[in-house]
């Protein structure tokens, strides 16, 4: 009944009417009963529950009153402290409804946190092995970034995600260096992320020649006979030449003082982690 009410709604909005008051309200309440929803499951999910059938975390929440599932309780439990680090007394009343309370106060703390302070692109191996960890039990789960970032101290959602690949490289190289035997997962991961660095590296290389030759063609030509359209490629390729010779410039800077402070620590005969060690070599 709901849903057929959602889609009466929608179909009320792509033909150009304009909404009641109570059609207002009624989205309203839908979209956040569904990322209550969304956010339960991922703290099901992470906490080992690997079987969520269609419907049974809605309907787990509507138990919540009465006397819900051990196993789901401890599900939850488990769950809301992998993501939060807040610990919920498995009789808590409402236990459900406090889960999620916990996790979306979690969420709005992240993104005040994400707007107050600099994340850091820096990864630690331990972060990369947690990363991953929690992306493998919230695979294919609504919100799975946002909930997997709260995991992660001074990590985004959006850093999490673009980070989940090269962390899994690392994680087989690691695999590879210490002598162990890869599976047919890890070799096919391999083969696939070689097969998409290449074909990006060629796209990159095609786009660069193409957009240096246009350039050459276009500042061949005196500035008075340019089109609009012309001027404009010539400022966006100047301008992006010269952001990456300043992020160039600050990488470089970035690996010196880098390599520098984890020498100045071996010297010092102070610990130095195997990844610092790998980065100096």
């Amino acid at each position: 009944a709901r849903k057929a009410r959602l889609n009466e709604i929608i179909r009320r909005l792509e033909a150009g009417k304009e909404l009641t008051e109570e059609e207002e309200e009624f989205l309203a309440r839908y979209g956040a009963d569904a990322r209550k929803t969304n956010i339960f499951r991922g703290i099901l999910r992470a906490g080992g529950c690997t079987d969520l059938a269609a419907g049974v975390t809605k309907m787990l929440r509507c138990q919540d009153k009465k006397s819900p599932d051990a196993a789901y309780v401890d599900y939850a439990v488990k769950g809301t402290l992998l993501l939060t680090g807040v610990s919920i007394p498995g009789n808590q009343c409402n236990l459900f409804r406090r889960c999620i309370e916990v996790v979306e106060e979690a969420i709005d703390s992240k993104m005040v946190e994400l707007e107050d302070e600099e994340t850091c692109d820096e990864w630690t191996e331990a972060q990369e092995e947690k990363l991953l960890e929690i992306q493998s039990v919230l695979r294919g789960c609504g919100l799975a970034w946002i909930l997997l970032s709260l995991a992660i101290k001074g990590k985004s959602p959006e850093q999490c995600r673009n980070r989940a690949r090269k962390a899994r490289l690392n994680q087989i190289s690691r695999r590879l260096e210490a002598g162990k035997e890869l599976t047919e997962e890890e070799k096919d991961f391999l083969a696939k992320y070689e097969a998409a660095r290449a074909k990006d590296n060629e796209r990159k290389s095609e786009l660069y020649y193409a957009n240096k030759a246009r350039y050459d063609e276009i500042g061949s030509k005196d500035r008075e006979e340019l089109t609009e359209e012309e001027k404009d490629f010539l400022a966006k390729y100047e301008a992006d030449r010269a952001k990456a010779n300043e992020y160039g410039r600050e990488w470089r800077s970035s690996n010196k003082a880098r390599s520098e402070d984890i020498a100045r620590r071996l010297a010092a005969r102070e610990e130095v982690t195997k990844e610092e060690k790998d980065f100096l070599a």
